[in-house]
């Protein structure tokens, strides 16, 4: 066993560096996952009160029954836009501390592999940790601007807004802040149901673009 490790030493410490890049990944994307997380708990227990007051009514009048309909729509929607928001902010920052990790990294090798000369390295795990690290530099300073983590993050963000406040806006409406129920309205509430509907079919666009163009040529795949 010890001859082997000896023999494929410099594999093993190759295959090490690589490990421990994609361990920091995982990690680094499971701590912002679970802030992310833990910031969503606290938007639920806003919601919760919300929650109970409009899919709790009683209330057989039909009007209110496709309030409801509508607010439990809004609801499950809005669950997607946060996740898509959480997974591409998560990555966005995970992303941009390896970035920094490896840059640092790059740099201290990058004064040795300058001071020295390349050619007059003969320690290879020098070199190969410089590659390692240089390669993470450049492939997590590419992937930000390949997949709009910023842009996306934002977009779906924005989308998740929407659909609060759509809930906010059913809520009145069942509350009957407007008196429409009240006054014997129905038409203007029918009017403001038609029209949650179509706010709901123009906003349901999932935000994941991505740029393959901010890809370096030269290793682009066509």
């Amino acid at each position: 066993m010890k001859t082997w490790v000896k023999n494929n030493a410099k594999t093993i410490f190759v295959a090490m560096l690589l490990l421990g890049v994609l361990g920091t990944f995982k990690f680094a994307n499971y701590t912002f996952n679970n802030f992310a997380e833990n910031i969503n708990e606290q938007f639920k227990k806003k919601d919760a009160v919300i929650d109970k007051a409009v899919l709790g009514d009683t209330s057989k009048l039909p009007q209110k029954i496709k309030l409801k309909q509508q607010y439990a729509i809004a609801k499950e929607t809005k669950k997607t836009y946060f996740l898509m928001a959480k997974s591409f902010n998560s990555y966005g920052y995970t992303f941009t501390m390896l970035l920094v990790l490896s840059s640092i990294t790059s740099a201290a090798l990058g004064f040795i592999v300058l001071k020295k000369g390349w050619d007059n390295i003969h320690d290879y795990y020098i070199k190969a940790a410089f590659i390692v690290s240089f390669f993470c530099t450049s492939l997590f300073g590419v992937l930000p601007k390949v997949f709009y983590n910023k842009e996306n993050t934002k977009k779906n963000l924005d989308k998740y807004n929407y659909y609060s406040q759509l809930q906010i806006d059913i809520y009145e409406l069942m509350q009957d802040n407007k008196g429409f129920i009240a006054n014997g309205e129905l038409k203007k509430l029918d009017s403001c149901i038609t029209n949650i509907n179509e706010r709901i079919k123009a906003n349901q666009d999932l935000y994941f673009d991505t740029d393959i163009s901010h890809v370096p040529k030269d290793i682009k795949i066509e």
